[in-house]
């Protein structure tokens, strides 16, 4: 790959990360001169996260995002995630591990060392290997030792295998059949994290005490476990690939080598296995527990965005999104997709704009978002979205909608107006500009609120549900002067004004009052 396009890339990426901004694929495209398109994008990115990870910083492909999604493509999650140590992320775990990472780019302060290593050689890419890796609950409480813990360290008493493990290698965690014949499988799927290392004391779960001495085992992070319904013998050896895995020939090892075919078969049926076990239960209990309020847990809120997936059709997956105020339902939506991926980060934001559409300066300390997991063996199937996630979410969401209304009432405010021309062309000043950037506006009636400054005039109290969060801004310097670009003071320079009052302010072009000059008009006349 084109390493000056690489360097060019990064470069644009690191001045956006410095900044704290993100960047669309289709405005990166054209930042590089269209060389390569939006949806090749992935490739450079790609080359480009493996060599931040390399140098332990942060991978810059989390601040370029896709216009319709605001997210990065699904290869962020499903090839750089991998290569971090985070395997196979589920999608209800996309949100809170992009929120992270980006997080990551914009605080970390080491991007001009970066910039400058770029031409060092790239180290080749390295193929991740796959294992099986054997435990006999007649001699360790293997169940308990997988589902207590977050991470795991395993024997290597093939020696053979020390110098072809590695870091970011994947394994499944097989559990004999001890004394149960039938019971055993495959039951976890974790993630090497470095090399062999001290273990820890695990002599509770021993049974026999000659396994109670501490020897060097390897790190394991935990990523899924199936301890009540493992992929069984019998499953494999009905398996028209994996019948001939090693472990169903030749039981009495502890580390085993799977082929890159072996690997993928594998992981296949360990994902069905997965997906079957989290599928919904049926509708009943779904109403059942709606109208016991179940999903208030211990933490009531007036407003709930409740999100539910209603169809077990992978292929095409459905959700419902509904929102609740003070227990009765307000709106409702269903969102389906051909594709399931990032469709549940659309179906988290649709709830947020549902909420704003309904209520745009409800604060976050009153909302709450819960999941129902009906398969859940939990006795409360509700599971709150994860709360630093939520905290990213809520203010990113909520501003874009605010913004979005107010680039509407612009626009509706330009189709009343005529444009002026002199000698041809279109004449305008920069007070204008001001008051009708829609960021500026948004940011105004979030510090001033929505009542006219001169008047008090609130146009929801007047209108009702049309009138809510909207009002005109004034620029209070005086707008003759404004005939360059000017630095916006938001809380000092910017004023929610009515319509009314707005015009009577600039009424006169030569004679532009100020607020408090209105004010007093007002006073006098009333």
């Amino acid at each position: 790959m084109n390493k000056k396009l690489l360097y060019r890339i990064s470069e644009l990426l690191v001045e956006c990360a410095k900044s704290g901004k993100v960047m669309e694929y289709g405005q990166l495209s054209k930042e590089i001169g269209g060389y390569i398109s939006p949806i090749q994008l992935n490739k450079p990115l790609g080359a480009i996260s493996e060599m931040c990870i390399e140098r332990n910083a942060p991978p810059l492909s989390a601040i370029v995002i896709s216009r319709n999604s605001q997210m990065p493509g699904e290869g962020f999650f499903t090839y750089i995630a991998p290569l971090m140590g985070y395997g196979n992320l589920k999608g209800d775990e996309w949100d809170h591990f992009y929120y992270e990472q980006r997080e990551a780019v914009f605080q970390y302060r080491h991007w001009d060392d970066f910039l400058s290593s770029f031409h060092e050689t790239v180290r080749p890419k390295r193929l991740n290997h796959t294992w099986i890796f054997q435990g006999n609950p007649i001699r360790f409480r293997i169940d308990d030792y997988i589902e207590e813990n977050e991470a795991w360290l395993w024997s290597l008493n093939q020696e053979h295998y020390r110098d072809v493990i590695r870091e970011g290698d994947t394994v499944y965690i097989w559990r004999s059949d001890g004394k149960q014949k039938g019971t055993g499988g495959v039951i976890a799927k974790g993630k090497i994290t470095g090399p062999e290392t001290q273990t820890a004391d695990a002599s509770t779960y021993w049974i026999n005490e000659g396994g109670t001495d501490e020897k060097e085992g390897i790190p394991i992070n935990r990523e899924q476990v199936l301890t009540k319904s493992p992929i069984t013998r019998e499953d494999l050896a009905e398996h028209d690939i994996l019948h001939d895995l090693l472990i169903l020939r030749m039981a009495n090892q502890t580390n085993y080598l799977l082929s890159s075919e072996h690997a993928k078969a594998l992981d296949k049926i360990w994902e069905e296995k997965v997906e079957r076990e989290q599928l919904p239960s049926n509708e009943k209990p779904f109403a059942q527990s709606l109208r016991q309020k179940e999903y208030e847990g211990s933490f009531k809120t007036k407003y709930y965005i409740l999100i539910v997936k209603c169809s077990k059709d992978e292929k095409a997956p459905e959700y419902r999104v509904m929102l609740l105020e003070d227990g009765n339902v307000v709106h409702k939506k269903r969102l389906r997709s051909s594709s399931k991926k990032q469709l549940l980060t659309r179906v988290k934001r649709r709830g947020l704009e549902l909420l704003f559409e309904y209520n745009s300066f409800v604060s976050i300390k009153d909302v709450s978002m819960v999941h129902y997991k009906g398969n859940s063996q939990k006795v409360n199937p509700w599971v709150r979205e994860n709360e630093e996630t939520f905290q990213m979410m809520f203010p990113e969401v909520q501003k874009q909608y605010r913004e979005k209304i107010v680039e509407e009432d612009i626009t509706s405010e330009l189709a009343q107006e005529d444009i002026f021309y002199t000698e041809g062309t279109a004449k305008t000043y920069y007070g204008t500009r001001y008051e009708r950037d829609a960021r500026n506006r948004s940011a105004a009636i979030e510090i001033h609120g929505c009542s006219c400054a001169v008047c008090g005039f609130d146009f929801e109290k007047v209108y009702g549900e049309r009138g809510k969060g909207f009002i005109e801004v004034h620029h209070v310097k005086p707008l003759s002067t404004l005939e360059e670009a000017t630095e916006i003071n938001l809380e000092e320079d910017l004023v929610p004004v009515c319509s009314n009052c707005h015009r009577m302010i600039h009424r006169k072009k030569d004679e532009v009052l100020t607020v408090e000059e209105l004010r007093d008009i007002l006073k006098v006349t009333s």
